[in-house]
């Protein structure tokens, strides 16, 4: 299948990695789940939660990336990127797409005050754009989350 970019839910979902059980190296408290990035920021990798996200969420459009958002009833901000192999077969372009993405939220989650669980699905255009206009357009989104949540 040679998708561009994904257009359904049912695309992005097999995307998200299989095998999350719930539990953590701590305990079994789901809670516990997410693991701490950085700066109050947790990871979202339950593949449920990242399921409903996609499901039940709110879409905000971009030129790199698709982000879904919706609050959640932890106090504290949640985020995971997807980056499918439709957008580039090599794994070391993948992976820099969610180092950059993982940096810069980690970097400036403080101007999101409210508790979210936020997934990014990247797009094709996200493999050649540079660094600045990657952030850039980040910053956008997230600007838009922040008005959405008012």
């Amino acid at each position: 299948m040679n998708m561009k970019s994904i257009h359904h839910v049912r695309d992005a979902e097999q995307y998200i990695p299989k095998g999350r059980t719930g539990t953590s190296e701590r305990g079994n408290n789901k809670d516990d789940a997410a693991a701490k990035i950085s700066n109050g920021v947790h990871r979202l990798n339950e593949q449920n939660d990242i399921r409903a996200v996609l499901r039940r969420g709110r879409k905000i459009e971009s030129l790199l990336f698709r982000a879904t958002f919706r609050k959640n009833p932890f106090a504290r901000l949640r985020f995971t990127s997807v980056a499918s192999r439709a957008i580039d077969k090599r794994a070391v372009v993948r992976n820099r797409l969610r180092r950059r993405a993982r940096e810069w939220v980690c970097t400036r989650s403080g101007r999101l005050n409210e508790p979210f669980d936020i997934v990014i699905v990247f797009k094709k255009n996200a493999t050649v754009a540079r660094r600045k206009s990657f952030y850039e357009e980040l910053g956008r989104v997230f600007k838009k989350i922040r008005e959405g949540a008012d």
